[in-house]
């Protein structure tokens, strides 16, 4: 029950990523700074799970972890998937997050959808990769913004929140970050299961979080709620580092 857009520039790109949860759910550990295999990172954390669903380095890789529940689930006792962000989190190549994905026992694992942001010199324009474990295969796919994910009737849920994305790209310009922003906090065609900003009697849009990636700085802003009625309660940054590997 999420919602994720993006899109790159000349030298970064910009996500955007709703959070939809149970309103049960132990409220999250806002974002850190934190350091795996030596390389450091920004990410909030899962109380329940320990993991994240949206991690970006000092390289500039970004990583976001959707659920996906269309998927066949494993049987046995299942692992937080949000633990997988924290591994990728110290990743600064294509190559390593390929062998992390080789060495990692997904049936472990409930089925996801991956995002993996790259700085835009080994990106391809406007997509990225995604990297989908439906229970049964890995798949390596492209995917262009934005991604929905939901548990409760997912066709309609999707139809309605592209439509509301349609509607900024009718008028054929491009689409800036303030338009991506408010598509985020929108409540179109009402405030419900089926608006990007979701609001139901048992689950809501628990976080906003907006990651920017320039040339020379990695940011993070974290809404804690609902981006309608929320405002940034934190922001992290790193110093980018630009090495090639």
């Amino acid at each position: 029950m999420c919602t994720i857009s993006w899109q790159y520039s000349s030298n970064g790109y910009s996500l955007f990523f709703n959070r939809d949860e149970q309103k049960t759910r132990l409220k999250a550990i806002p974002p850190q700074h934190l350091t795996v295999d030596g390389i450091s990172y920004i990410a909030p954390i899962d109380p329940e799970g320990k993991g994240t669903w949206v991690a970006v380095n000092e390289y500039g890789f970004g990583f976001a972890l959707l659920n996906f529940y269309q998927g066949h689930f494993p049987k046995g006792t299942l692992f937080s998937r949000g633990q997988i962000v924290n591994g990728l989190a110290g990743k600064k190549n294509w190559a390593d997050i390929e062998n992390f994905f080789t060495n990692l026992r997904l049936q472990r694992y409930a089925p996801f959808s991956l995002l993996v942001f790259i700085p835009p010199t080994l990106a391809i324009k406007d997509k990225v990769e995604m990297i989908r474990w439906n229970g049964r295969e890995l798949l390596y796919l492209s995917q262009s913004s934005p991604l929905i994910s939901s548990a409760f009737k997912f066709e309609e849920v999707y139809t309605s929140r592209m439509n509301c994305y349609w509607d900024l790209c009718r008028h054929g310009k491009p689409i800036t970050n303030e338009q991506l922003v408010a598509f985020h906090a929108g409540h179109k065609p009402a405030k419900s299961a089926y608006s990007v900003c979701m609001h139901r009697e048992d689950a809501e849009t628990v976080s906003f979080t907006r990651v920017n990636v320039s040339e020379h700085e990695v940011e993070l802003n974290y809404h804690d709620g609902s981006p309608c009625h929320t405002t940034c309660t934190h922001s992290l940054k790193l110093k980018r580092v630009n090495k090639r590997f």
